[in-house]
């Protein structure tokens, strides 16, 4: 995902059964759609594959390092969760500057 598309048009290239119907709901929280998006298209092309995202392979790499530093399932969750909200959170900085 490019920084400075638009909504729509991230919405359009997903083109997921998935994602169009939550398209409602993630047009309604606006500022933090990119975000949103963003995570959930690379997620889904780690998961299933589809349209490569830019974001993937290195969203990919650090969940790989993170299972491999982490000694149980909690920790693990806690460590992908933290780089999840970095993820979210760069986004919706650069939707915002």
């Amino acid at each position: 995902m490019s920084p400075g598309r638009t909504t729509e048009e991230m919405l359009d290239d997903l083109g997921k059964t998935a994602v169009s119907k939550t398209t409602p709901v993630l047009r309604a929280l606006d500022a933090r759609t990119q975000g949103l998006v963003a995570i959930g298209a690379a997620v889904h092309f780690l998961d299933v594959g589809g349209i490569p995202v830019a974001d993937a392979k290195g969203l990919e790499t650090v969940l790989r390092g993170i299972k491999e530093k982490t000694r149980d399932d909690d920790a693990l969750l806690a460590e992908a969760m933290r780089i999840l909200d970095l993820f979210y959170s760069a986004y919706a900085q650069a939707k915002t500057a």
